[in-house]
């Protein structure tokens, strides 16, 4: 057993504690694929509390040792130097003390009566065991190892690496290229420290996520994008730095992030399943070369908790969880605002605090995020064109922002402009023509041409179009185009879209007054929303066969929009409480109950202010109808 001095233990346990991954039995264990120190790696014993995994570790591994005798708390001492850079002191300490402790087992087995030149000199102890035949295999299988990890990359390192579960978002990390001249740190490894620190914080609250370290720097989104979607991961974190450009972090986002709703589909088309595939560039900073070291030598800790707060915002919005999106945004908001030597961009954390509150249908407070981004990035266009999309949403169209987003997306982005372009058609409308609208849309038709893009996009456009003309009320045309919509698509490739287009035909056979047809579609809808876990959009649609029923005046109207109530708070979706409401109301009053549907009107007149909402003159208006100041005190 290795011979260790207390100053010794006391400096290794001080040494490991700082420049080792030790924070979680998961993470130490993927350092042990490195060939010299792997045959441990599955015996390797576990503890909750990092001082107590340390002291464990060290107790396992210094009795081990390997065919050569080489002792494996010191082969992992080497093991963790390799993986630090230069620059890092850690690289020095830990070397120095396997050194330290080398020398010690080089004296101990000098005078413990066997020959010296057996241990001390290792050229010739291993040719000497060379000449066997298990040492003979051992070291063919090594050069087997070397070449495969030449010819296969930094992907063999990674062979143990479980896939993520479908109920699981795995977070990669990866180490950033580049160096400075004289700072001595890694930017990875305080980003690591503090999604640790964040993910056991999460855990703990009932998440599930898990963080794994990849072992090499990338150059390219595409290079860190396949080793995401090899993993099945949620985010992919990696970056660059040198003494010009400072430190960029790029968050890849692998899955496709939910789309949100408004109060009409059709009304407006959401940019998030194609904008958001995009790299993100997080933060970007460029300075002279003193005033870089300084302020990253101060700063860097704030900028990794601002990348690490932006990147599990979006792990909630991948799972359909804005309201913990928006809260972990808002922390990121705060982080880069603070008073600091860098000055960090804080547009992405407005961005995505907008898109969060555009899911909750909060549109105010989400186009006052949009405008913070584009004031701080003149060049982002997303956040542009999604301000337009909430001033639609707030019924107050304004163009100029669509075509500011047209200006700046790349020419050969054709789903983004087809999207945004039809936003802008709809933008003008209220003082357009048909015949003009209609040539705006023509437009988009053209652009989209033969190119091939999503056919999603293609469903879009027609469903848009058909929109227009049913607000033009020609059901008929309307019926049409959402007939050769569903021409386009698999129910079971593209089910969201389906059930839109069937929902919205459902509004045209109500338009018709084919009652039953509506009422077929409408239910066809909510069956794909709901297998697609579509909250949202089932309480949106329940209440359309709400409507269905009070149009026939049948008894169930009530239950059916109780229902939709029940969904919308299921959703935190504050608007279609108000429609589920408004809907009580209406079946209240078609029942001679005037003081019941005023306290349903002034329920949702309370909610839609809550959300600033241009459906409140209506329900005034209603309400002065149903003459319900005399109910409402």
């Amino acid at each position: 057993m290795l011979d260790i001095s207390p100053q010794q233990l006391r400096q290794l346990h001080k040494i490991l504690e700082i420049c080792a991954p030790i924070d979680s039995n998961e993470g130490f264990r993927a350092v042990f694929v490195d060939s010299r120190i792997s045959m441990w790696r599955n015996d390797l014993p576990e503890a909750t509390k990092i001082t107590k995994r340390i002291d464990l570790v060290i107790d396992f591994l210094r009795g081990r040792y390997d065919d050569n005798q080489q002792n494996a708390l010191i082969l992992l001492l080497h093991v963790l130097a390799d993986r630090i850079s230069e620059g890092d002191s850690c690289k020095h300490k830990l070397l120095n003390l396997a050194q330290g402790l080398e020398n010690k087992q080089h004296k101990k087995f000098a005078f413990s009566g066997s020959s010296p030149a057996t241990y001390v000199d290792k050229s010739k102890k291993f040719f000497i065991n060379l000449l066997s035949n298990k040492q003979f295999v051992i070291l063919l299988l090594l050069v087997c190892f070397t070449f495969t990890i030449a010819i296969y990359g930094p992907s063999f390192y990674h062979w143990w690496m479980n896939k993520a579960n479908e109920d699981e978002s795995l977070i990669i990390l990866i180490p950033y290229s580049g160096r400075f001249a004289e700072l001595e740190f890694s930017p990875e490894r305080v980003i690591r420290d503090s999604l640790q620190t964040q993910v056991e914080e999460l855990v703990r609250e009932g998440y599930n996520i898990r963080l794994e370290i990849w072992t090499q720097a990338v150059s390219t989104a595409q290079e860190a994008r396949e080793i995401g979607q090899l993993y099945q991961a949620t985010l992919v974190i990696w970056g660059e730095f040198d003494d010009v450009i400072g430190i960029r972090t790029f968050i890849e986002i692998l899955p496709e992030l939910p789309s949100f709703d408004i109060q009409q589909s059709g009304s407006f088309l959401t940019l998030s399943p194609y904008v958001l595939r995009q790299s993100t560039v997080v933060s970007e900073n460029t300075l002279p070369i003193d005033a870089l070291q300084e302020c990253l030598g101060q700063d860097l800790a704030h900028l990794a908790d601002y990348s690490v707060l932006l990147s599990l915002g979006i792990v909630d919005m991948a799972w359909s969880s804005p309201e913990r999106a928006e809260d972990l945004f808002s922390q990121a908001i705060e982080v880069v605002e603070a008073p600091h030597i860098c000055q960090w961009n804080s547009d992405q954390a407005y961005y995505w605090r907008g898109t969060a509150r555009m899911m909750q249908d909060r549109y105010s407070d989400a186009r006052y995020d949009f405008e913070q981004a584009v004031q701080a990035n003149p060049d982002f266009w997303p956040a542009f064109a999604q301000l337009g999309s909430a001033n639609l949403a707030l019924g107050q169209p304004d163009e100029t922002y669509f075509q500011v987003a047209l200006k700046h997306i790349p020419p050969d982005d054709i789903a983004n402009r087809v999207i945004i372009h039809s936003n802008l058609c709809l933008a003008r409308m209220p003082g357009d023509t048909p015949g003009d609208t209609l040539a705006c849309y023509r437009t988009v038709k053209e652009e989209i041409g033969d190119k091939s893009i999503p056919s999603e996009v293609q469903v879009l456009y027609l469903i848009h179009l058909g929109y227009w003309y049913h607000l033009q009320k020609n059901c008929n045309e309307a019926e049409r185009l959402y007939d050769e919509a569903l021409a386009f698509l698999d129910e079971d490739k593209f089910p969201r879209a389906v059930a839109l287009v069937e929902e919205n035909k459902g509004l045209v056979m109500l338009c018709q007054k084919e009652y039953d047809q509506a009422d077929q579609h409408l239910a066809h809808a909510k069956i794909l929303y709901q297998e697609n876990d579509q909250v949202v959009s089932m309480a949106r649609v329940q209440i359309r066969i709400g409507m269905v029923d009070y149009l026939q005046r049948k008894p169930s109207a009530p239950s059916k929009f109780n229902e939709a109530l029940t969904l919308a708070k299921q959703a935190s979706s504050l608007y279609y409480q108000a429609w589920a409401n408004i809907g009580l109301g209406l079946t209240a009053e078609q029942n001679d109950n005037a003081e019941v549907a005023c306290q349903y009107y002034q329920q949702a007149l309370n909610l839609l202010e809550d959300l600033n909402s241009p459906e409140i003159k209506m329900v005034q208006d209603r309400m002065k109808e149903s003459a319900c100041e005399a109910f409402i005190p």
